[in-house]
């Protein structure tokens, strides 16, 4: 399949071409069965191998083919490339800081093996603007560092974007409890990310940290689980579909 993918490449001018077709094949489940048939392969190896040569083709934000500038005061984000196997979108849209005065914040980590592969889930709906879920392969590390490195990226972005209101939700009631002094934090790994997470709070206006079960945190969950599932490092801008 890798010599396919390469000929295909090879032969084609843009590349934007080549990801035209892959994403219809991976939008199409028949088209999918006859591709694997033709090629006599395991149908979801090739729907792993597409997959992953669409979206995460290097460890930087997917960026668009358009070299045209989107401002983040603009209605709707543009979309394309979905991926067949969950709600999300790549987005193409480039958010401005200071857009935004208000935002809701879900994270969420996990680790396979604990400590094992881990992956955390941001998932950010601006207060009249878009709603944009991050992941990011974390390696082998715990859960709970998994899900305090989900919480501190989240705020370390909405920092940088210069929210002023955030209410933060995740499912780890350890966490929430450590971050609204409920409980202590004797781990030193964990401490480390506590702490990191206390510089970042005090910045903005007003902050709240809740727990939630997990049924109300699935586009975080889906975000990490999408992290340990490719293992790749960096971060990816999806905007969640409605």
């Amino acid at each position: 399949m890798e010599d396919l993918f390469n000929h295909t490449d090879d032969t084609t001018d843009h590349s934007l071409n080549v990801n035209a077709i892959l994403t219809a094949v991976c939008k199409n489940k028949t088209l999918m069965k006859q591709t694997a048939a033709e090629l006599s392969v395991d149908e979801q190896d090739l729907e792993t191998f597409l997959v992953n040569h669409i979206f995460v083709t290097d460890n930087s934000v997917v960026k668009s083919h358009d070299n045209s500038q989107t401002s983040a005061a603009e209605t709707k984000p543009k979309t394309n490339r979905k991926n067949k196997d969950n709600d999300y979108e790549e987005s193409v849209i480039e958010l401005s800081a200071g857009s935004y005065e208000s935002a809701v914040l879900h994270t969420d980590g996990g680790s396979r093996g604990n400590p094992g592969h881990a992956g955390c889930g941001i998932v950010i709906e601006y207060e009249d603007g878009p709603k944009v879920g991050y992941y990011c392969y974390l390696g082998k590390v715990t859960n709970n560092e998994a899900e305090y490195a989900g919480l501190v990226r989240g705020l370390t972005i909405l920092s940088e974007m210069k929210v002023k209101n955030v209410s933060a939700f995740a499912d780890s009631e350890l966490m929430c409890n450590q971050i609204n002094g409920k409980y202590r934090v004797g781990h030193p790994v964990l401490k480390t990310y506590y702490e990191k997470a206390m510089k970042i709070i005090p910045t903005f206006k007003s902050f709240s940290m809740t727990h939630v079960l997990r049924e109300k945190n699935k586009d975080a969950d889906k975000m990490a689980n999408m992290a340990m599932d490719l293992r790749k490092d960096g971060e990816t801008k999806w905007t969640v579909v409605e």
